[in-house]
Formats: C-alpha cells, sequence, structure tokens
C-alpha cells in the first residue's frame, strides 16, 4: 500500500493532540529542490529566495556562510559566537524585486511602499514554493555550488581544521598513512563537498575537539584549502594530468587548479583504484568525524523522523521488531538512523528506521544499558 507522507504526519499531529503532547511544527516541505539560504552569523535578517544583487555582491569567503534550508516556517536557526537562537526572519527585498526577470513577486516592483511592506510581511515560504516553477538559474539549491556546495555521495576529502598546514587528501597517500602509523586520523575531519573551501577551528581554552559537549568551545572560520601533493603524486603513475612529468611552474598551476568535482567525476569514471579512494568504511575504521562539528539536525528534524518512522509502520528495518505499541512510553526506542553520520543529510537514501538496540552497534553510538537490553528481549519474544 502505497503512503501518503501528508496523512502520516497529519495523523500523527492528531495523535499528539489527543495524548496531550506539546504543540509542534507542522511546516515543512518534502521538495528536495526547494532551497532558501541565509547567514545565520549575519546582522542581515533576512534569507534569500533567489541569487539575487546581494548574494552576488557578497564577497566568495563570505558566500561559504551561507546555509541552506528547505524549512518553510520562516524561523531560522541563527548563531552569535556560539549560542544557536531561533529567529523569525524577513524575505529579502532584492528577491521579492528581481524575481520573474524583474516583474517581483506579486508585482513588487510595481507596487506603492506601503503595499511592498505588505507584501514582504506576508510573504510566505510556502506559498513561494508552491507557486513557483523550478529553475536552476533562479533556484538556491545543490546546482549552484557557488553557494550551496554540491555533496557526493560515495567518495569523501579528509583534512585537519586545527592544523596551521591548511592542505586537504583526496586519497589514502603516504600523508594519511603517516598520519594512522602515529595515531593522529582522529583529529581529521571528512567532508564531500566540492567547493575548495573548509571550516576551519581554533580550540578554545584548550578543550578537547572529541567530545560533543566542548564543541561549544571551538572558533569556526572557512578557509581555501590546498590539495595535497603526495595525492597529486600518487594518483597514478603519470600523477593527476601528468603531476610527476611536468615542471615545477606546472605543478603549482595544476595544484593551484585543482578541481574537486572533476575528482569525484573520475572516481565516478573508475579512473582511480578503489583501494586508493577514502570510503565511508575507511572513515569509519578510524573514528574520523564529520566536518560538521556541530552537525546540526534540521530544524523540523522531530516532524521528519515522525514521518520516516510512522511510513515504516515503527518496525525496524533490520531486525523487524514491531514497536508500535511502545511508541507512546518508549519513543526512543525507535529511531531514524543517519547511515553517514550526517545529521543535517535527510535524503530519503540516507535515513534509515531502526530500533534502539540495533542502533546501538553502529558505529559511534552509545550501547544499550542492561534494563534496556531486557526490554528488547522480552519484546522479541512476544
Amino acid at each position: 500500500m502505497e503512503i501518503n507522507p501528508n496523512e502520516i504526519c497529519k495523523s500523527l499531529i492528531d495523535l499528539r493532540k489527543e495524548l496531550g503532547a506539546e504543540e509542534i511544527h507542522t511546516n515543512f516541505t518534502l521538495q528536495p529542490l526547494r532551497f532558501v539560504v541565509y547567514d545565520p552569523s549575519s546582522k542581515d535578517s533576512c534569507f534569500h529566495i533567489m541569487p539575487c544583487k546581494t548574494i552576488w555582491k557578497t564577497e566568495d569567503v563570505n558566500r561559504r556562510k551561507f546555509r541552506r534550508t528547505s524549512n518553510i516556517s520562516g524561523k531560522f536557526r541563527l548563531y552569535e559566537l556560539h549560542d544557536f537562537a531561533e529567529q523569525e526572519l524577513q524575505v529579502c527585498q532584492n528577491c521579492l524585486s528581481e524575481w520573474n526577470n524583474g516583474e517581483g513577486w506579486k508585482n513588487f516592483t510595481r507596487a506603492s511602499n506601503l503595499e511592498k511592506t505588505q507584501i514582504r510581511n506576508n510573504f510566505r515560504i510556502d506559498e513561494f514554493f508552491a507557486q513557483s516553477e523550478y529553475d536552476p538559474n533562479l533556484w538556491l539549491g545543490w546546482d549552484i555550488p557557488e553557494f550551496c556546495d554540491q555533496v557526493h555521495d560515495k567518495y569523501f576529502l579528509l583534512y585537519n581544521p586545527t592544523s596551521k598546514k591548511v592542505d586537504f587528501h583526496f586519497m589514502k597517500c603516504s600523508h594519511i598513512r603517516q598520519d594512522i602509523k602515529f595515531g593522529w586520523l582522529k583529529t581529521y575531519r571528512f567532508t564531500s563537498r566540492t567547493s575548495g573551501f573548509f571550516e576551519k577551528y581554533s580550540v578554545l581554552n584548550g578543550q578537547s575537539l572529541k567530545t560533543r559537549a566542548n564543541r561549544v568551545s571551538l572558533e569556526k572560520d572557512f578557509s581555501k584549502f590546498t590539495v595535497c601533493e603526495d595525492c597529486l603524486r600518487e594518483y597514478s603513475d603519470e600523477g593527476w594530468k601528468g603531476f610527476n612529468n611536468t615542471t615545477n611552474d606546472w605543478k603549482t598551476i595544476i595544484r593551484d587548479s585543482f578541481d574537486i568535482k572533476e575528482f569525484f567525476d573520475s572516481c565516478d569514471r573508475g579512473e582511480i583504484s578503489h583501494d586508493k579512494l577514502i570510503t565511508l568504511d575507511f572513515i569509519q575504521e578510524h573514528g574520523i568525524l564529520s566536518s560538521i562539528v556541530r552537525n546540526d539536525y534540521p530544524y523540523n528534524w522531530s516532524e521528519i523522523t515522525n514521518m520516516r518512522r510512522a511510513s515504516r509502520s515503527y518496525r525496524c528495518e533490520e531486525c523487524g521488531i514491531d514497536l508500535t505499541e511502545y511508541i507512546t512510553e518508549h519513543p526512543d526506542f525507535i529511531v531514524t538512523h543517519h547511515k553517514n553520520g550526517v545529521h543535517s543529510d535527510i535524503s530519503p537514501e540516507n535515513l534509515q528506521v531502526l530500533c534502539k538496540a540495533c542502533h546501538s552497534k553502529k558505529p559511534y553510538h552509545p550501547k544499550l544499558s542492561q534494563q534496556e537490553e531486557q526490554f528488547f528481549q522480552q519484546a522479541r519474544q512476544k
């Protein structure tokens, strides 16, 4: 039977109301190509629905600070220093003016100042998504790497966000092998972004990067990293684009012009041995964390996980245990797992509904308590 996500969401909301649960946000979109972007660190409290002149005038390095979201509630997660706060933002006025080849959203360009204020105040993201056809030249989404990095689902890069040496690695080169030998690889982060900009961290007060509690003690910036020369040399016998057989001047040109997306495409074409690549198995084996140290869940995660679990009838996708009768008393005993460990990645292929017992067996997840183990033993005997 085909499941309608909207009906599932509606039934969940009704159920929570019957149980007297607190009100939850119901505004969310399931359209994966529909995004708006905003700068969570900016004092300019607005979000953008298209690449308007405000975005184009923003310096390249500052564009990397933008975050995309398909949240349609109008509330966005902002941060000042290290403290997150949720705030309702207004749509960018330039976006409203430039939409539809300058006609403006709802004839914004021709409206009086009072009408413009009303149009802006009444702007709804869900209405905008519903009434606007998708155009990759206008939408802020996966298609426009200048604003939102493209992400590969299979191959990864490694870099050290706390190192003074700003380089990244696209394969298990001699540098990476040496760091494995000395046990330094856990200071690395992995990413599948294609922009060439990486989060760089300074640790405040000498605190560790490893624990979640101490992650708020990081100073964060974005830097343009350089590709590792060992990776360029070891790509093949000739090196990346003949790196090994050319002059020093040309080596510098090849290194500075290295394109991450082009490299990922070469991986897809099978131009490099799979054994040399940085894969998810390699990342999990060495306990490397995601580049998103905060690794935030989407604003509407509660709705997403509720819908996902309900669509699987609260049944674990690995062991098959049905936890429907326990969902009210133990809602955390059936969870939505991120396969690649990146909480912000809510693509359907990355989400998996698991019971807490199966979830605890995944890398870097806490083990069950003795009471929880007894519960699952008894539940499986029913």
